[in-house]
């Protein structure tokens, strides 16, 4: 075996690595959407990321089987890389930012209405 050979690996990245990719750029496409689909998707995507939000696990019946297959393929794949989904692509690093804001500007707006029911 010559010098070029030993330093080539011919490792394949596992299949389920792409998976979580994938099914990471699909769900937090999703997740800024107006749907019901896309509050549970970024629902389950801020839960993974933030230990102070909770998904309630009856929520994935609001996917669709495409949907829910990557749900079950991102947190498959979380589990095997212990990586957050924000690192996996610049797609994912720019819609997960995104998410991120809604989420925190959501929260804003509701600690408001919560404010004037409670002075009213």
């Amino acid at each position: 075996m010559n010098q070029e050979q030993s330093n080539t690996c011919n490792c394949q990245t596992p299949a389920w690595y792409s998976d979580y990719r994938n099914s990471a750029e699909r769900l937090s496409t999703l997740a800024l959407s107006d749907t019901s689909g896309g509050r549970t998707a970024a629902s389950l995507l801020l839960s993974s990321l933030q230990g102070e939000h909770h998904f309630d696990i009856s929520d994935l019946l609001y996917f669709d089987d495409i949907n829910y297959q990557a749900a079950v393929a991102y947190l498959n794949g979380m589990y095997h890389t212990r990586e957050y989904p924000d690192s996996l692509s610049p797609l994912c690093r720019e819609n997960f930012a995104k998410i991120k804001q809604r989420h925190a500007e959501e929260e804003e707006t509701n600690r408001a209405i919560d404010e004037l029911i409670r002075d009213a």
